[in-house]
């Protein structure tokens, strides 16, 4: 039995999730291969991209059409050697109209894996339009989160035939590199960056792009820094808006531009921290929040990736109305208050427990068996 999955892109933190997914894979009789083209200039400018062993991936030489709004991978020989067939549901995949065909006609069994609908776009748009249309037309369905799954069933797709994922990160390495973290680590990551030894810090982590508004968070960190004199905001990643916190960091000591991150480097600056600030589009990177005990605050904005689903307002962090100033008095408010931000700490820590990346390959694991083994 062959299982083909279909990637855009090989992302770092995707890669563990897939090793581990064909080694569980293996032991049920089923052989996994995940195809995936090289990164644009624009995309290897994120720093995350990444590979993966010859015996699970192979990496083809994508062309992207139309203003690089479409993909197309020559892949033809992979699907046409695949049992099962899994895309992400995405309308700039050129060949997912052939492979939704396969499945309509019973000649493969396909399936979607994805959020169910793009909350960066509008939900009148005509992707979205398509996206809705075609969202039955598979024999599975691999959802992000229980959301994901209530918002699919609601267009007549069977539950049975949902496998819910909980989408999630290997934060077991994180985690470890969190607690390897000395006093000495953080001495000199405070003199790198000459952080007073009484410096609240915030910390934003992940990609600068215009989704993330990154505009919108430097204006709600001056607005801290009035109230709170000694507050610093330590921003990681890389992307096209890096710019934006270069020149704030020119223009304000407190602001701290570190690029890309890794390791136990990054995990040391997450231990500097006391609150993760991400105002728009939080996806993953809360599971790397709440890994090392820092409470996300974020705004109600609708551009949010499925797994904010798992912030709970007042548990393991707080969610504001889209407002530059009510966002930063809600933050500047947390960091004055010892006692909640301590009750929201510990209630950050316990909830990265309900969320990993073994939880989430043995998800993965039984939906594929169950759609092979299923009659339809």
């Amino acid at each position: 039995m062959k299982v083909l999955i279909i990637q855009s892109l090989m992302k770092q933190y995707r890669v563990a999730f897939f090793q581990q997914l064909h080694r569980a894979l293996l032991r049920d009789g089923i052989h996994l291969q995940v195809a995936y083209s090289k990164p644009t200039f624009c995309e290897s400018l994120k720093g995350d991209n990444a590979s993966l062993p010859p015996e699970i991936g192979a990496e083809v030489d994508g062309r992207w059409l139309f203003g690089n709004r479409v993909l197309y991978q020559p892949i033809i020989r992979n699907i046409a050697a695949a049992d099962l067939i899994i895309i992400e549901q995405a309308n700039k995949y050129l060949l997912n109209p052939l492979i939704l065909g396969l499945s309509r006609t019973k000649l493969k069994k396909v399936a979607f894996w994805g959020h169910g609908r793009s909350r960066q776009g509008k939900g009148t748009s005509f992707s979205e339009r398509v996206k809705r249309r075609t969202v039955t037309w598979v024999d599975w369905w691999f959802a992000y989160t229980g959301e994901v799954r209530d918002y699919i069933v609601q267009f007549g797709f069977p539950a049975r035939r949902v496998t819910v994922v909980n989408n999630s990160l290997d934060t077991s390495m994180f985690e470890q590199l969190l607690a390897e973290v000395t006093t000495n680590d953080l001495s000199g990551a405070r003199r790198s960056l000459d952080l007073p030894e009484h410096a609240i810090v915030g910390l934003f982590c992940g990609s600068l792009y215009p989704v993330k508004h990154l505009d919108f968070l430097l204006s709600a960190a001056i607005r801290i820094r009035k109230t709170l004199p000694d507050f610093h905001l330590l921003v990681i990643g890389e992307g096209t808006d890096s710019s934006k916190v270069e020149a704030a960091a020119r223009c304000h000591n407190w602001i701290h531009y570190l690029g890309s991150r890794f390791d136990r480097e990054k995990a040391t600056y997450f231990r500097l921290a006391s609150v993760f600030l991400m105002p728009d589009s939080v996806g993953l990177a809360i599971l790397d929040a709440l890994c090392a005990g820092l409470p996300l605050i974020t705004t109600n904005a609708p551009t949010h990736g499925p797994e904010v689903e798992y912030l709970q307002d007042g548990v393991n962090g707080v969610i504001v109305a889209r407002d530059a100033g009510s966002y930063a008095n809600s933050v500047a408010q947390l960091l004055n208050n010892r006692a909640l931000l301590a009750k929201l700490q510990e209630g950050a820590a316990r909830s990265s427990r309900k969320y990993s990346m073994q939880h989430m390959v043995e998800n993965f694991r039984l939906g594929i068996v169950d759609c092979t083994q299923s009659q339809q």
